[in-house]
Protein backbone atom coordinates (compact mmCIF):
# COMPACT_ATOMS: atom_id res chain seq x y z
CA UNK A 1 0.00 0.00 0.00
CA UNK A 2 2.54 2.48 1.33
CA UNK A 3 4.96 1.43 -1.91
CA UNK A 4 2.89 1.44 -4.32
CA UNK A 5 0.02 4.27 -3.70
CA UNK A 6 2.51 6.97 -2.71
CA UNK A 7 -0.01 9.40 -3.81
CA UNK A 8 -2.77 8.20 -2.21
CA UNK A 9 -0.99 9.63 0.99
CA UNK A 10 -0.73 12.98 -0.23
CA UNK A 11 -4.19 12.86 -1.56
CA UNK A 12 -5.57 12.31 1.80
CA UNK A 13 -8.74 9.93 1.55
CA UNK A 14 -7.62 6.53 1.39
CA UNK A 15 -4.62 6.92 3.10
CA UNK A 16 -6.18 9.22 5.88
CA UNK A 17 -8.92 5.88 6.23
CA UNK A 18 -6.52 3.52 5.85
CA UNK A 19 -3.65 5.60 8.88
CA UNK A 20 -6.96 5.89 11.32
CA UNK A 21 -8.32 3.06 11.52
CA UNK A 22 -5.05 1.69 11.31
CA UNK A 23 -4.00 3.35 14.20
CA UNK A 24 -7.45 2.88 16.23
CA UNK A 25 -6.88 -0.92 15.89
CA UNK A 26 -3.21 -0.91 16.96
CA UNK A 27 -4.47 1.11 20.17
CA UNK A 28 -7.73 -0.70 21.23
CA UNK A 29 -6.81 -2.45 24.08
CA UNK A 30 -10.10 -4.60 23.63
CA UNK A 31 -10.10 -6.19 20.54
CA UNK A 32 -7.64 -9.19 20.22
CA UNK A 33 -5.75 -8.14 17.22
CA UNK A 34 -2.08 -7.98 16.35
CA UNK A 35 -0.14 -6.69 13.57
CA UNK A 36 3.15 -7.52 11.42
CA UNK A 37 3.96 -4.96 9.24
CA UNK A 38 6.48 -6.54 7.12
CA UNK A 39 8.13 -3.89 4.66
CA UNK A 40 11.47 -3.70 2.76
CA UNK A 41 14.30 -1.95 4.52
CA UNK A 42 14.42 0.53 1.20
CA UNK A 43 10.51 1.31 2.34
CA UNK A 44 10.63 1.73 5.44
CA UNK A 45 10.69 5.86 5.85
CA UNK A 46 6.87 5.31 3.50
CA UNK A 47 5.76 4.54 7.57
CA UNK A 48 6.80 7.98 8.52
CA UNK A 49 3.71 9.79 8.46
CA UNK A 50 1.99 6.75 10.69
CA UNK A 51 4.15 7.52 13.60
CA UNK A 52 2.17 10.59 15.06
CA UNK A 53 -0.49 8.00 15.33
CA UNK A 54 1.16 4.92 16.18
CA UNK A 55 4.25 6.31 18.49
CA UNK A 56 5.39 3.34 19.26
CA UNK A 57 5.57 2.18 15.55
CA UNK A 58 9.43 1.58 15.13
CA UNK A 59 9.98 -0.03 18.82
CA UNK A 60 9.71 -4.18 17.72
CA UNK A 61 11.98 -4.28 14.04
CA UNK A 62 13.21 -7.54 13.01
CA UNK A 63 15.29 -7.43 10.49
CA UNK A 64 15.51 -10.52 8.44
CA UNK A 65 18.37 -11.09 5.89
CA UNK A 66 18.39 -13.21 3.24
CA UNK A 67 20.40 -17.15 4.04
CA UNK A 68 23.39 -17.28 2.70
CA UNK A 69 23.88 -20.38 0.17
CA UNK A 70 24.75 -22.54 2.89
CA UNK A 71 22.20 -21.43 5.51
CA UNK A 72 19.99 -22.28 2.83
CA UNK A 73 21.25 -25.80 2.72
CA UNK A 74 20.95 -25.95 6.23
CA UNK A 75 17.82 -24.95 6.26
CA UNK A 76 16.65 -27.88 4.17
CA UNK A 77 18.60 -30.37 5.88
CA UNK A 78 18.86 -29.29 9.57
CA UNK A 79 14.89 -30.07 9.48
CA UNK A 80 15.34 -33.17 8.60
CA UNK A 81 17.67 -34.18 11.16
CA UNK A 82 15.78 -33.17 14.39
CA UNK A 83 12.66 -34.95 12.49
CA UNK A 84 14.34 -37.96 12.56
CA UNK A 85 16.12 -37.26 16.50
CA UNK A 86 12.38 -36.42 17.54
CA UNK A 87 10.64 -39.15 15.38
CA UNK A 88 12.59 -42.37 15.07
CA UNK A 89 10.39 -44.44 14.04
CA UNK A 90 8.55 -42.34 11.76
CA UNK A 91 10.14 -42.29 7.76
CA UNK A 92 11.15 -38.53 6.45
CA UNK A 93 14.06 -37.95 4.38
CA UNK A 94 15.66 -36.72 1.00
CA UNK A 95 15.63 -40.12 -1.73
CA UNK A 96 19.10 -39.38 -2.79
CA UNK A 97 21.87 -38.08 -0.94
CA UNK A 98 20.88 -34.97 0.74
CA UNK A 99 23.77 -32.82 0.34
CA UNK A 100 23.54 -33.24 -3.23
CA UNK A 101 19.70 -32.46 -3.65
CA UNK A 102 19.69 -29.61 -1.21
CA UNK A 103 22.71 -28.54 -3.58
CA UNK A 104 20.57 -28.39 -6.48
CA UNK A 105 17.59 -26.78 -5.09
CA UNK A 106 19.40 -23.88 -3.72
CA UNK A 107 21.02 -23.11 -6.80
CA UNK A 108 17.70 -23.08 -8.64
CA UNK A 109 16.35 -21.24 -5.77
CA UNK A 110 19.19 -18.80 -5.45
CA UNK A 111 19.35 -18.33 -8.69
CA UNK A 112 22.66 -17.61 -9.78
CA UNK A 113 22.39 -15.36 -6.57
CA UNK A 114 24.78 -15.10 -3.39
CA UNK A 115 22.00 -15.46 -1.18
CA UNK A 116 18.38 -17.23 -1.09
CA UNK A 117 15.39 -15.19 0.33
CA UNK A 118 13.58 -17.47 2.91
CA UNK A 119 10.18 -17.19 1.72
CA UNK A 120 11.03 -18.52 -1.78
CA UNK A 121 12.83 -21.46 0.05
CA UNK A 122 10.39 -21.97 2.29
CA UNK A 123 7.37 -21.82 -0.09
CA UNK A 124 9.21 -24.31 -2.82
CA UNK A 125 10.11 -27.13 -0.12
CA UNK A 126 6.33 -26.74 1.63
CA UNK A 127 4.62 -27.21 -2.17
CA UNK A 128 7.19 -29.87 -2.64
CA UNK A 129 6.85 -31.91 0.65
CA UNK A 130 2.89 -31.94 -0.61
CA UNK A 131 2.98 -32.77 -3.56
CA UNK A 132 5.31 -35.91 -2.35
CA UNK A 133 3.05 -36.02 0.74
CA UNK A 134 -0.30 -36.53 -1.44
CA UNK A 135 1.65 -38.78 -3.53
CA UNK A 136 2.06 -41.45 -0.23
CA UNK A 137 5.91 -40.62 0.09
CA UNK A 138 8.13 -39.94 2.90
CA UNK A 139 10.77 -39.06 0.92
CA UNK A 140 11.71 -35.90 -0.71
CA UNK A 141 12.39 -36.91 -4.68
CA UNK A 142 14.14 -34.72 -7.05
CA UNK A 143 12.23 -36.52 -9.81
CA UNK A 144 9.28 -35.26 -8.16
CA UNK A 145 10.88 -31.80 -7.94
CA UNK A 146 11.88 -31.82 -11.50
CA UNK A 147 7.86 -33.27 -12.54
CA UNK A 148 6.81 -29.98 -10.44
CA UNK A 149 8.51 -28.41 -12.85
CA UNK A 150 11.31 -26.87 -10.98
CA UNK A 151 11.31 -23.41 -8.93
CA UNK A 152 9.50 -21.16 -11.83
CA UNK A 153 6.71 -23.18 -12.36
CA UNK A 154 5.99 -24.25 -8.31
CA UNK A 155 5.58 -20.28 -7.44
CA UNK A 156 4.00 -19.66 -10.78
CA UNK A 157 1.41 -22.70 -9.94
CA UNK A 158 1.31 -21.18 -6.12
CA UNK A 159 0.85 -17.83 -7.60
CA UNK A 160 -2.35 -18.56 -9.86
CA UNK A 161 -3.87 -21.23 -7.33
CA UNK A 162 -3.62 -17.86 -4.87
CA UNK A 163 -5.04 -15.42 -7.13
CA UNK A 164 -7.71 -18.10 -8.70
CA UNK A 165 -8.70 -18.58 -4.61
CA UNK A 166 -8.96 -14.85 -4.14
CA UNK A 167 -11.02 -14.29 -7.15
CA UNK A 168 -13.85 -16.97 -6.12
CA UNK A 169 -14.01 -15.81 -2.51
CA UNK A 170 -13.83 -11.96 -3.34
CA UNK A 171 -13.67 -10.68 -6.64
CA UNK A 172 -13.33 -7.23 -5.21
CA UNK A 173 -10.44 -7.70 -2.65
CA UNK A 174 -8.83 -9.59 -6.20
CA UNK A 175 -9.50 -6.30 -8.02
CA UNK A 176 -7.67 -4.08 -5.46
CA UNK A 177 -4.84 -6.79 -5.51
CA UNK A 178 -4.34 -6.65 -8.97
CA UNK A 179 -4.11 -2.32 -8.96
CA UNK A 180 -1.01 -3.05 -6.67
CA UNK A 181 1.28 -4.98 -9.90
CA UNK A 182 -0.01 -1.73 -12.26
Amino acid sequence: FFYYHPTEQTAGAVYQTFASEFARLIAAEDIPIHFLVSIRGDCLDLLYPLKSSIPNLFNNQLRIEHLSLAGARDAIIKPLDKFKEQYPDRTLSMAEPREKLAERVVEEVAQDKPSVQAPSLQLVMSQWWQTEKAAGSGELRHETFLNMGGVRDIVARHLGDTIDRLAKRDPETLHLVAGLFD
